[in-house]
C-alpha cells in the first residue's frame, strides 16, 4: 500500500512535469518558427542588400570607367583649348601690332591708336572693313593686293599729311586711300551683261558706310572658275576690268596675268584675319565644350562620391546583417537544441511514466499475490499454532519423563567414571608390569 501510493504519487508528479514540458514544447515551438521567419526575412533582406551592393559597385566602375574617360576628354579638350589659345593669342597680338602690315603701315597706325594722329582723319586699314566669304580669300587677297595694307582715310589732305610723316620721321613706306575721291574706272557703268558676270564685291561683307568706296574700287572685279576661264572672260569683254579666280588668280585689265603660290604656303592678310576669328569662335567652342565637360565631369565625381557612399553605407548593412544573421542561426540552433532536448525529456517522462504504471500494476498485482499469501500464511500460522500447542503438551510429558532419565543418565555416567578410573589404574599397572619383565629379561640376558 506505500508503494503503491509512492507510485501514485511519482505518477502525479510525472503528469504535472509533463504537462509542464509539453506547455514549453509549445512555446519553444512558436519561438521557433518566429525565429525562422526572421531568419529568412533577414537572409532575403541580406541577398536584397548584396544585390544592391553589387548594382552599386557595378555602376560605381561603370561610373570610374566614364570618369577616367571624361578626365582625359577634359584634358585633352584643356591641351586643344590651349593650343589655340597660344595661336589665337600669337595671331592676335600679332594683329593688334600689325606685324603683318609693312612698316610705314605699321608706324602710323601705331601712332593712331596712341591717339598721336587724330587730326589725320584715319579710318582704319582697308582689311579691317572687310571680310571674304569662305574660299575667296584668295580671291580678295588677289583683287586688292597690297592695297589690304592701305590706311583708309577720310580725304587727302589727311593722306598727304600722314605721307609727310613718314618722310620726316624716317618711318618707311605706305599707302593711303581717301575716300571722299576714289572714283571707279571709266566705262564700269556701261558694261554690257553684267547680270551674267560673278563680281567679287558680292563675296565680300563689307562694314556699313564702306559699300559706295569698295563698290568704286572693286567694282570692275569679276571672279572666275579658273585661270583658263578668266583669260577667256578678259578676252570677251575689251572694257577695263579685273578678273580674280578663288585660287588667287588675276588677269589686271591691261591683260597682265598675276598667279602662283608660294612654297612655305603662306596666307594673306585676310586669310590670317579669318584664321584669327575662327580661333576666336573655335575658342569659344572649346570654352564651352571644356566648361561642359568639366561639369560632366564634377557630375561624376559627386555621383561617384554618392555611389561609394551607398556602397559604404551597403557594406556596412551587409556586415550588420551578417552579423545579425549569424547570431539569429546561432539562437536558432540554441532553441532547436532545446526544442531537441525538450522532446527527448517528454518522451522520457512518457516512458517514465509508462514504466511507474507498469510498475504500479505489477505492485498492485504482487500486492494481491502477498495478500493471498499471507491470508494463507496467517491460515498455517493458525494451524501451527494448533499443532504448537498440542506439541508443547507433548513436550511437558516428555520433559517429564525425561526427569527419571536423566537422574538413570546421572548415575551411570558416575558409574562409567569409576569403571574409566579402574581401567585407567589396570592400564598403568599393566605399564609397570611391563617394564619390569623387560627390564628383568635384561637381567637374565646378561
Amino acid at each position: 500500500s506505500h508503494l503503491r501510493a509512492n507510485l501514485s504519487k511519482r505518477l502525479d508528479q510525472l503528469e504535472k512535469e509533463k504537462a509542464q514540458t509539453e506547455k514549453e514544447l509549445a512555446e519553444l515551438t512558436k519561438e521557433v518558427a518566429k525565429t525562422e521567419d526572421q531568419h529568412q526575412n533577414l537572409k532575403g533582406s541580406l541577398n536584397e542588400t548584396g544585390k544592391s551592393l553589387e548594382s552599386y559597385e557595378k555602376r560605381l566602375g561603370e561610373n570610374r570607367q566614364a570618369l577616367s574617360h571624361q578626365v582625359r576628354k577634359v584634358q585633352a579638350a584643356a591641351v586643344e583649348r590651349q593650343t589655340v589659345r597660344s595661336r589665337h593669342g600669337a595671331l592676335k597680338k600679332m594683329a593688334e601690332n600689325y606685324e603683318w602690315i609693312r612698316q610705314g603701315v605699321r608706324v602710323i597706325m601705331s601712332e593712331w591708336k596712341s591717339r598721336n594722329l587724330e587730326e589725320l582723319g584715319i579710318c582704319g586699314l582697308v582689311a579691317d572693313v572687310i571680310e571674304a566669304e569662305p574660299s575667296y580669300e584668295d580671291a580678295v587677297e588677289a583683287a586688292l593686293g597690297e592695297t589690304l595694307q592701305y590706311v583708309l582715310v577720310k580725304n587727302q589732305p589727311g593722306a598727304m599729311r600722314a605721307i609727310d610723316f613718314l618722310q620726316t620721321h624716317s618711318g618707311g613706306r605706305g599707302g593711303f586711300i581717301p575716300m571722299e575721291t576714289v572714283r571707279p574706272l571709266e566705262g564700269v557703268g556701261n558694261r554690257p551683261n553684267t547680270q551674267e558676270q560673278d563680281f567679287l564685291i558680292h563675296h565680300m561683307d563689307i562694314q556699313e558706310g564702306y559699300e559706295a568706296f569698295f563698290q568704286a574700287l572693286l567694282g570692275h572685279v569679276t571672279v572666275a572658275q579658273d585661270l583658263e576661264q578668266a583669260v577667256s572672260q578678259w578676252d570677251k569683254h575689251p572694257l577695263p576690268q579685273t578678273i580674280v579666280t578663288p585660287q588667287g588668280d588675276r588677269v589686271c585689265p591691261q591683260g597682265i596675268l598675276t598667279g602662283g603660290r608660294t612654297k612655305d604656303g603662306q596666307s594673306g592678310i585676310l586669310a590670317k584675319k579669318k584664321e584669327v576669328k575662327d580661333l576666336a569662335a573655335q575658342l569659344s567652342q572649346l570654352d564651352t565644350s571644356v566648361a561642359t565637360a568639366k561639369a560632366k565631369q564634377n557630375e561624376l565625381e559627386m555621383e561617384a562620391v554618392t555611389l561609394e557612399t551607398a556602397v559604404q553605407k551597403a557594406k556596412q548593412v551587409q556586415t550588420q546583417k551578417s552579423q545579425q544573421l549569424i547570431e539569429l542561426e546561432r539562437q536558432l540552433y540554441r532553441l532547436q537544441e532545446r526544442l531537441k532536448h525538450t522532446h527527448r525529456h517528454l518522451e522520457i517522462l512518457d516512458l517514465e511514466a509508462q514504466q511507474i504504471a507498469g510498475e504500479r500494476t505489477d505492485a498492485e498485482q504482487e500486492l494481491s499475490r502477498y495478500e493471498e499469501v499471507l491470508t494463507n500464511l496467517a491460515e498455517e500460522v493458525e494451524a501451527e499454532e494448533s499443532t504448537m500447542e498440542q506439541t508443547n503438551a507433548e513436550l511437558k510429558r516428555i520433559s517429564e519423563n525425561m526427569e527419571g532419565v536423566h537422574e538413570r543418565v546421572v548415575e551411570r555416567k558416575l558409574k562409567w567414571t569409576a569403571l574409566q578410573a579402574e581401567y585407567d589404574s589396570a592400564v598403568n599397572t599393566l605399564k609397570r608390569l611391563k617394564a619390569f619383565q623387560q627390564d628383568w629379561q635384561e637381567k637374565l640376558t646378561q
